[in-house]
Protein backbone atom coordinates (compact mmCIF):
# COMPACT_ATOMS: atom_id res chain seq x y z
CA UNK A 1 0.00 0.00 0.00
CA UNK A 2 1.57 3.22 -1.13
CA UNK A 3 -0.83 5.93 0.37
CA UNK A 4 -4.30 6.71 1.82
CA UNK A 5 -6.27 10.01 1.02
CA UNK A 6 -8.82 11.49 2.62
CA UNK A 7 -10.96 15.00 3.09
CA UNK A 8 -11.16 15.91 6.86
CA UNK A 9 -14.08 18.12 7.93
CA UNK A 10 -13.49 21.60 6.47
CA UNK A 11 -12.34 20.34 3.44
CA UNK A 12 -8.96 19.69 3.94
CA UNK A 13 -8.01 16.83 2.00
CA UNK A 14 -4.63 14.84 3.54
CA UNK A 15 -2.46 12.02 2.13
CA UNK A 16 -0.62 9.13 3.96
CA UNK A 17 2.62 8.44 2.39
CA UNK A 18 5.68 6.32 3.48
CA UNK A 19 8.94 8.81 4.45
CA UNK A 20 11.65 8.47 1.94
CA UNK A 21 13.66 12.02 2.08
CA UNK A 22 16.06 12.43 4.70
CA UNK A 23 14.64 15.83 5.16
CA UNK A 24 11.54 13.96 6.10
CA UNK A 25 13.13 12.89 9.23
CA UNK A 26 13.05 16.81 10.36
CA UNK A 27 9.26 17.09 9.56
CA UNK A 28 8.57 14.16 11.42
CA UNK A 29 10.39 15.84 14.35
CA UNK A 30 9.32 18.86 14.51
CA UNK A 31 5.85 17.97 14.80
CA UNK A 32 6.63 15.42 17.46
CA UNK A 33 8.00 17.98 19.41
CA UNK A 34 5.14 20.33 18.48
CA UNK A 35 3.03 17.57 20.48
CA UNK A 36 5.33 17.16 23.28
CA UNK A 37 5.16 21.02 24.12
CA UNK A 38 1.24 20.85 23.73
CA UNK A 39 0.79 17.92 26.09
CA UNK A 40 3.51 19.23 28.81
CA UNK A 41 1.38 22.55 28.78
CA UNK A 42 -2.22 20.48 29.57
CA UNK A 43 0.19 18.36 32.22
CA UNK A 44 0.42 15.30 29.93
CA UNK A 45 3.87 13.79 30.16
CA UNK A 46 4.24 11.31 28.04
CA UNK A 47 7.00 12.63 25.94
CA UNK A 48 10.23 14.73 26.36
CA UNK A 49 12.59 16.98 24.83
CA UNK A 50 15.02 13.57 24.47
CA UNK A 51 11.78 11.18 22.92
CA UNK A 52 10.54 11.06 20.36
CA UNK A 53 14.52 11.70 19.31
CA UNK A 54 16.14 12.58 16.36
CA UNK A 55 17.48 9.43 15.82
CA UNK A 56 14.62 7.44 16.69
CA UNK A 57 12.75 8.60 13.58
CA UNK A 58 15.95 8.61 11.54
CA UNK A 59 16.01 5.07 12.74
CA UNK A 60 12.07 4.67 11.39
CA UNK A 61 13.43 6.13 8.21
CA UNK A 62 16.18 3.99 7.62
CA UNK A 63 13.86 0.68 8.18
CA UNK A 64 11.20 2.34 5.64
CA UNK A 65 8.26 2.38 8.90
CA UNK A 66 8.21 6.17 8.88
CA UNK A 67 4.90 8.00 7.34
CA UNK A 68 3.70 10.81 7.12
CA UNK A 69 0.41 12.67 6.44
CA UNK A 70 0.50 15.67 4.32
CA UNK A 71 -1.78 18.08 3.41
CA UNK A 72 -3.62 17.56 -0.11
CA UNK A 73 -3.97 21.17 -2.30
CA UNK A 74 -6.58 21.69 -4.66
CA UNK A 75 -4.34 20.42 -7.46
CA UNK A 76 -3.41 17.47 -5.83
CA UNK A 77 -0.09 17.91 -4.68
CA UNK A 78 0.81 17.46 -1.43
CA UNK A 79 2.29 20.29 1.18
CA UNK A 80 3.06 20.25 4.64
CA UNK A 81 3.30 17.48 7.23
CA UNK A 82 0.60 17.49 9.90
CA UNK A 83 0.75 13.86 11.02
CA UNK A 84 3.01 11.58 11.50
CA UNK A 85 3.67 7.01 12.73
CA UNK A 86 6.06 3.85 12.99
CA UNK A 87 4.52 1.12 11.94
CA UNK A 88 7.58 -1.72 12.48
CA UNK A 89 6.97 -5.13 12.62
CA UNK A 90 9.57 -5.51 15.59
CA UNK A 91 8.32 -6.32 19.38
CA UNK A 92 10.21 -3.58 21.18
CA UNK A 93 11.52 -5.78 24.28
CA UNK A 94 9.24 -3.63 26.72
CA UNK A 95 6.45 -5.18 25.10
CA UNK A 96 7.87 -9.63 25.86
CA UNK A 97 5.62 -9.71 28.88
CA UNK A 98 2.48 -7.88 27.27
CA UNK A 99 -0.19 -10.51 27.57
CA UNK A 100 -1.32 -9.91 23.70
CA UNK A 101 -4.60 -11.71 22.82
CA UNK A 102 -2.76 -13.25 19.64
CA UNK A 103 0.12 -15.31 19.63
CA UNK A 104 1.80 -13.50 16.68
CA UNK A 105 5.03 -14.62 16.03
CA UNK A 106 7.49 -11.96 15.22
CA UNK A 107 5.92 -10.08 11.64
CA UNK A 108 2.40 -11.41 12.32
CA UNK A 109 1.50 -8.11 13.87
CA UNK A 110 2.25 -4.48 12.75
CA UNK A 111 3.24 -2.15 16.36
CA UNK A 112 2.38 1.19 15.60
CA UNK A 113 4.56 3.77 17.23
CA UNK A 114 5.31 7.62 17.83
CA UNK A 115 2.16 8.48 16.30
CA UNK A 116 1.70 12.22 16.26
CA UNK A 117 -0.50 14.71 14.95
CA UNK A 118 0.88 18.81 15.06
CA UNK A 119 -1.51 19.94 17.38
CA UNK A 120 -2.79 23.18 15.06
CA UNK A 121 -4.53 19.97 13.37
CA UNK A 122 -5.62 18.08 16.47
CA UNK A 123 -9.35 17.23 16.68
CA UNK A 124 -9.71 17.46 13.19
CA UNK A 125 -9.39 13.39 12.58
CA UNK A 126 -6.17 13.25 11.43
CA UNK A 127 -5.71 10.78 13.76
CA UNK A 128 -8.25 8.65 12.46
CA UNK A 129 -6.68 8.79 8.77
CA UNK A 130 -3.31 7.72 10.54
CA UNK A 131 -5.52 4.82 12.41
CA UNK A 132 -7.25 3.94 9.32
CA UNK A 133 -4.29 3.56 7.78
CA UNK A 134 -2.16 1.36 9.68
CA UNK A 135 -4.83 -1.00 9.93
CA UNK A 136 -5.77 -1.19 6.40
CA UNK A 137 -1.55 -1.23 5.98
CA UNK A 138 -2.13 -4.18 9.06
CA UNK A 139 -4.90 -5.83 6.83
CA UNK A 140 -3.08 -5.60 3.49
CA UNK A 141 -0.25 -7.70 4.53
CA UNK A 142 -2.49 -10.34 6.18
CA UNK A 143 -1.06 -9.41 9.60
CA UNK A 144 -3.60 -10.89 12.81
CA UNK A 145 -3.25 -7.34 14.69
CA UNK A 146 -2.09 -3.87 15.34
CA UNK A 147 -0.40 -3.47 18.45
CA UNK A 148 0.07 -0.35 20.34
CA UNK A 149 0.80 1.42 23.38
CA UNK A 150 -0.15 4.85 24.75
CA UNK A 151 0.36 7.08 28.07
CA UNK A 152 -2.06 6.15 30.72
CA UNK A 153 -2.51 9.55 31.91
CA UNK A 154 -3.15 10.41 28.44
CA UNK A 155 -6.91 9.97 29.23
CA UNK A 156 -7.92 11.61 25.53
CA UNK A 157 -5.56 8.63 23.85
CA UNK A 158 -6.69 5.78 26.01
CA UNK A 159 -10.66 6.34 25.06
CA UNK A 160 -9.45 7.07 21.40
CA UNK A 161 -8.53 3.59 20.90
CA UNK A 162 -11.12 2.25 23.26
CA UNK A 163 -13.53 3.28 20.84
CA UNK A 164 -12.00 2.30 18.01
CA UNK A 165 -11.86 -1.55 19.16
CA UNK A 166 -8.82 -1.87 20.99
CA UNK A 167 -8.52 -3.85 23.80
CA UNK A 168 -6.66 -2.48 26.66
CA UNK A 169 -3.99 -5.06 28.04
CA UNK A 170 -1.50 -4.84 30.64
CA UNK A 171 0.82 -2.24 31.43
CA UNK A 172 4.50 -1.33 30.31
CA UNK A 173 6.80 0.99 31.74
CA UNK A 174 9.50 2.98 29.19
CA UNK A 175 11.09 4.82 32.56
CA UNK A 176 13.33 7.10 30.37
CA UNK A 177 9.73 9.20 29.37
CA UNK A 178 7.70 8.90 32.70
CA UNK A 179 7.13 7.08 36.00
CA UNK A 180 3.56 6.12 34.98
CA UNK A 181 2.40 3.36 33.06
CA UNK A 182 1.44 3.30 29.53
CA UNK A 183 -1.27 1.22 28.67
CA UNK A 184 -0.60 -2.34 25.85
CA UNK A 185 -3.38 -2.60 23.07
CA UNK A 186 -4.01 -4.52 20.37
CA UNK A 187 -6.83 -4.75 17.91
CA UNK A 188 -7.36 -8.40 16.13
CA UNK A 189 -8.58 -8.97 12.89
Amino acid sequence: MTGMERTLEGGQTVRVVRAVEPSEVEEALRITRACTSSMIDRGIYQWTAAYPSREALQGDLDAGNLYLCRKVDQAGKAGDAVGTLSLSFDMDEEYKDVQWLTSAAEGESVYVHRLAVHPSMQRRRVGFVLMDFAEKFARDKGLISVRLDTFSLNKGNVEFYEKRGYTRLNDVFFLNQSPHPFHAFELVF
